[in-house]
């Protein structure tokens, strides 16, 4: 394994020659010649309305651009019939992995598959894959080397990758939302920008990189190290770099440790991602199993993972090792490789479809086992929110490939390609997201009437935990917010910096963020009333229409139906409509509308629905730009997820008293949702306000909870602690509470509370618990207690709580669900706000909350 590139190619290169000489068509070669294109400057990267302060970093040394590429080559031929078998066997072979491998991604996490629990192949599975996130993210930036040639630079690719509109998540979630921000593409993947930049993402959407430079490894590292800070950084551009160069090494040799030792040579010594990879040979080249590597490796790296949103491991570095047992343990053979990497588990589809990917270069498609590729939709399918086939995909990965030849000077004569393949390992440059820092992070979501919802997020230096940081805010509208805050409301319109400070020690970190709120939000001088075609619906979702002028826009698809309306009514219904009705004649620009719920049976608008206006009584429809795109076709995977907003801007401004959204209704049970629904106006006329009163504490008052970002089965909008509403004891509705569950919790204090807007004399604070679950939502063993915020400081109280506060850490010791605590103070107290904290409870360590009132003296 260790033995360089140049001797695996030199002893293979004569069997390699005379195979591709025996395959020698006559398909005639590229000979378009190359040509400049026009450069996106940065500063024609749009800005959204809310931006985000970039640190100061120097892009030349990130990016790698003055490195040294200058390799030794040799020459070696290559058929186009080759060519273009080996490109289809690497998209062929991703689509057989991640497809077959699906159902099992991050089931297993920190053990081995059980070899029973591997999924049984047909092949009716491959077709899954153009739904798969693997595959789809690879169609922008072919599209944009397509446009712009093999050249194409960061922030020519930028756009296409910037405006697509498939699901995404983690790396790939922020990389998009950074360049969507304003963030120059080169810092989008950076870990000062996204908390996931050492994660899978850049890994396992490379490979079509190392398909256009056949032979030519530097190129492929390079590129793939430039093109991966769009999404990661350090480790996490390491992996695509890693996969990469491995494809480009498939197309010169066929010998797959060759392939092997190119990828790793990539990557520079000194670096974790390295560090595993020579970890993962030395195993192989002890003797161990596989399964003793995978235990080595485990023990050594099952931990290393430094993104807070997932109760796996979705590293890059631990999940290229699983690539790498693979691939060395399944000794070349296709299926073997692939069920190894898989039962390693973790992000268990996506490395089988590296490991595919890479086999599928080396042999071609033609050497894949029939069983796997009968099955395989080359025309009549499109991946996911792109306009390409897979034959589109193979065809330009193709045409790349040889403007990448010429571009190199390979020279093509009657079908054959004589190919300048590299013989030496030229790794990329150093670069480490530092294990010593505290870094923080902020997203913001606009929602109605002045609110905005804040999820805050950080990574704590090696060593240290994350449950330990304090944070604190600056609204920016002179409000300072001294703990956790998940929402604010702004009380008049303006553009506002927020600024969150976490600190953790000696550790401090900051970062800003802008949000404009002259136009949509606060009080707008007129009244809102929703409406629908169904008024009685039956379906899971909310039955008070409501629901979707409550200011609450969803960020996680796994938010309950109960934060949505539909109209289902079992197939009664063809077409329906959500409506608005003002009070005052107001002026819109653009409507804005958030999706429920997809379920199996409908849930969506079968096309693009159409805008109606109501002027003098009657309905009157509207042209628009909706973006963006409405899904067209009328089935569930086809829709993407749930709470997805599409934003219709009017061709002209219209005034008017309401507007409606309407259509034919989707799914075979004919329904469509709804979330929210709001309007951007310009105008309104004799506008009337509303004087701002503060009647109580909680009233206007800055919601506190430790975690802003729960995964529970919770109602995710912190607000259901100040909406009145008290459960019944008993009550088992999880949509009436709030609960801190995030799956990988450390003992923490939890705390949830207010600021008020002024100070109030607080007599009582009366805590009404959520659920009990059995690994948490209790407040753990008598450490239960009430603070108040005096002169910017938190104060115990001395109070005593009726009734007595249950002392234990099971399940067995607490009373139903929903029961209320009082907290009386001894002395009334003047303060400007209140928090309960405790330390979380139960084997995952989180806390449940119904309701949090306040009474004064």
């Amino acid at each position: 394994m260790k033995s360089k590139l140049l001797l695996r190619i030199t002893t293979s290169l004569l069997a390699v020659c005379m195979c591709i000489s025996l395959a020698v068509t006559f398909v005639s070669c590229s000979d378009k010649p190359l040509e400049d294109t026009d450069k996106i400057t940065d500063g024609e990267t749009e800005s959204g309305t809310i931006t985000e302060t970039q640190p100061n970093v120097d892009n030349d040394k990130d990016t790698g651009t003055d490195f040294d590429w200058d390799v030794p080559h040799t020459k070696i031929e290559l058929s186009n019939e080759n060519l273009e078998d080996k490109i289809a066997g690497s998209w062929v072979g991703q689509m057989v992995g991640v497809s077959w491998a699906a159902s099992t991604e991050f089931k297993y996490k920190g053990t081995i598959i059980p070899e029973n629990e591997v999924p049984v192949w047909t092949s009716e599975m491959v077709n899954n894959a153009f739904s798969q996130d693997d595959l789809y993210v690879e169609v922008p930036f072919m599209d944009a080397m397509k446009d712009h040639g093999i050249d194409a630079t960061v922030d020519e690719i930028a756009p296409y990758f910037r405006d697509s509109d498939f699901a995404l998540w983690h790396a790939n979630y922020f990389g998009r939302l950074n360049l969507q921000m304003g963030i120059e593409p080169s810092m989008a993947g950076h870990y000062l920008n996204s908390y996931c930049a050492d994660d899978i993402d850049w890994q396992i959407e490379s490979d079509f990189l190392g398909n256009i430079y056949p032979g030519m490894m530097s190129m492929a590292g390079k590129r793939a190290f430039e093109i991966g800070h769009l999404i990661n950084y350090g480790d996490g551009v390491y992996g695509g770099v890693f996969v990469s160069v491995m494809h480009s090494a498939a197309f010169v040799t066929d010998d797959l440790d060759a392939v092997i030792d190119a990828g790793i040579g990539a990557i520079p010594e000194g670096t974790k991602f390295r560090k595993v990879m020579d970890q993962v040979v030395k195993c192989y080249e002890k003797g161990m199993t596989w399964e003793e590597c995978w235990s080595e490796i485990e023990s050594a790296w099952g931990t290393d993972d430094k993104c807070p949103d997932c109760s796996g491991n979705i590293d890059a570095k631990l999940n290229a090792a699983y690539i790498l047992i693979g691939l060395l343990w399944g000794e070349g053979d296709f299926e073997d490789s692939m069920v190894i990497s898989m039962r390693c588990g973790q992000d268990s589809d996506c490395n089988p479809s590296s490991v595919a990917a890479v086999l599928g270069a080396l042999y071609g498609l033609s050497g894949l086992p029939e069983k796997y590729v009968r099955g395989v939709n080359y025309s009549q399918k499109k991946f996911s929110y792109t306009d390409y086939t897979l034959q589109d995909c193979i065809d330009v990965n193709t045409e790349l490939a040889r403007e990448a030849l010429t571009a190199s000077g390979a020279v093509c004569n009657e079908g054959v390609w004589t190919v300048i393949a590299e013989t030496e390992d030229v790794p990329v440059p150093f670069e480490q997201w530092p294990d010593d820092i505290l870094t923080v992070y902020m997203d913001i979501v606009k929602n109605n009437n002045g609110v905005i919802n804040i999820t805050t997020k950080a990574v704590a230096p090696k060593g240290e935990s994350a449950s330990d940081i304090e944070y604190s805010f600056d609204m920016g509208d002179g409000v300072k917010v001294p703990s956790n805050v998940s929402s604010y409301k702004y009380l008049n319109a303006g553009v506002y910096t927020i600024t969150c400070t976490a600190k953790l020690g000696e550790y401090t970190a900051k970062t800003s963020k802008t949000v404009d709120l002259s136009d949509l939000l606060g009080d707008r001088g007129f009244k809102i009333t929703p409406t629908c075609s169904e008024t009685s619906p039956w379906g899971a979702g909310s039955k008070d229409i409501s629901v979707i002028t409550d200011g609450y826009v969803p960020t996680s698809r796994n938010e309950s139906a109960k934060i949505q309306y539909d109209t289902y009514k079992n197939g009664a219904m063809t077409d329906g409509w959500f409506a608005l009705n003002f009070d005052h004649t107001v002026t819109v620009s653009k409507v804005l509308f958030t999706e429920g719920v997809n379920y199996h049976d409908g849930g969506w608008f079968k096309s693009t629905p159409t805008i109606e206006v109501l002027i003098d009584g009657v309905w009157k429809k509207v042209d628009t730009e909706c973006s963006p795109k409405y899904v067209e076709t009328n089935t569930l995977e086809a829709q993407g997820d749930p709470y997805e907003t599409f934003v219709f801007t009017l061709k002209e401004e219209i005034a008017c008293r309401g507007i409606r959204i309407t259509g034919e209704a989707g799914g075979n049970k004919t329904y469509i949702s709804c979330a929210e629904l709001n309007v951007e106006v310009t105008h309104v006329e004799n506008p009337t306000y509303e004087e701002i009163k503060t009647n109580s504490p909680t009233e206007n008052a800055i919601i506190l909870v430790s975690i802003s970002n729960p995964s529970g089965e919770g109602n995710k909008n912190i607000s259901v602690i100040a909406d009145g509403v008290v459960p019944n004891v008993g009550n088992t509705d999880s949509m009436l509470q709030y609960d801190t569950y995030r799956g990988n919790n450390e003992p923490h204090e939890d705390y949830y509370g207010y600021i008020f807007r002024e100070e109030w004399t607080v007599s009582e604070v009366v805590f009404t618990e959520g659920k009990h679950f059995h690994d948490g939502g209790w407040f753990k063993s008598g450490t239960l207690r009430l603070q108040l915020f005096i002169r910017g400081e938190w104060i115990d109280a001395e109070f005593t709580l009726t009734p007595d506060y249950p002392n234990g850490n099971a399940i067995s010791n607490f009373g139903q669900s929903c029961e209320s605590y009082t907290f009386k103070l001894t002395t009334p107290a003047k303060c400007s706000g209140i928090r309960i904290i405790g330390e979380a409870g139960g084997v995952h360590y989180f806390t449940s909350i119904s309701e949090l009132a306040v009474k004064t003296a």
